[in-house]
């Protein structure tokens, strides 16, 4: 027994090593964590079909399903994961993202498994993050709602965080509580505003502006306008019948305000180093205390 638990730790260690030599290589595509400051404001919607919208213009996408209690972006898009990330914590370095240009990365349902993952299962992730990371252009962290533990740790290791909100008071109010967050935890991160469900572009351009106004003034932060979605019954419709919009409303209102946004993305071009894929998860596995 007393040599299978040092073969054991060994291994572990071996593994460890293995883990930190590859942190040290280059990140590879953007990472962009896309949050919200309380639930219902559709960023799930948002996020996977941005990343629909984005494969079609080009890019290698990776959606990671990382609301570690209730990831649902398969069902939203009435497709399976492309992998699991049991697929990536059992095959380490030596997973590699399947063949296609879109990757939907889903993190389980109903409790947290990613985060119960054992020590060695972890580092193995890791190794499988950077390998996905290294693959595409993009990839899109759909984060839980709300300001638990660990969409905070996301968005203090994110290098690009999307907020997503809309137009009602309670949800602005949350938008600003996240926003002061990221004030307090992650003030260099490039932040980008996204409104929802708007009756038309003056809405949201006054929306907006007033948060990025108040953002700037009592923060110091800058976020930028990325842009709004318009309240569309044939995106309800898409969700209902788990479609992505653009294959379900090609010339819907919604369809367009989601294109531009993610024409926007693909031109700005990242302000800073892309996040590192592996270290974000890294950093929530230690801030939640079940890191080693």
């Amino acid at each position: 027994m007393t040599d299978q638990a040092s073969s054991l730790r060994d291994m572990a260690n071996r593994l460890r090593e293995q883990v930190e030599r590859e942190m040290d290589i280059s990140a590879g595509g953007r990472v962009l964590v896309v949050v919200s400051g309380k639930g219902g404001v559709g960023k799930t919607a948002i996020s996977t079909n941005l990343a629909m919208n984005l494969v079609r213009r080009g890019a290698r996408v990776a959606l990671f399903d990382a609301d570690l209690g209730l990831a649902n972006a398969d069902i939203m898009l009435g497709m399976a994961p492309t992998s699991s990330v049991f697929d990536l914590a059992r095959l380490g370095a030596d997973w590699e993202p399947p063949a296609g240009d879109f990757h939907l990365i889903g993190g389980g349902s109903g409790s947290s498994e990613l985060l119960n993952l054992q020590d060695e299962q972890f580092d193995r992730l890791l190794l499988a993050l950077r390998n996905l990371q290294g693959n595409v252009d993009l990839t899109l962290v759909d984060a839980g709602a709300g300001l638990n533990l660990s969409v905070l740790s996301f968005m203090a290791e994110a290098d690009e965080i999307m907020l997503v909100t809309t137009p009602e008071p309670t949800a602005l109010t949350d938008a600003y509580a996240t926003l002061k967050m990221i004030a307090l935890h992650n003030r260099s991160a490039q932040v980008w505003l996204i409104c929802n469900r708007v009756s038309g572009p003056k809405q949201a351009s006054e929306t907006l502006e007033r948060l990025r106004a108040v953002s700037q003034r009592f923060l110091g932060l800058k976020p930028v306008v990325l842009g709004h979605v318009v309240e569309d019954r044939h995106l309800r419709q898409a969700i209902i019948q788990q479609r992505p919009l653009l294959d379900y409303r090609p010339r819907a209102g919604a369809t367009r305000c989601i294109a531009a946004m993610s024409d926007r993305l693909l031109t700005s071009g990242a302000q800073a180093m892309p996040t590192d894929l592996g270290r974000m998860f890294g950093l929530i596995r230690r801030l939640t205390g079940r890191g080693h």
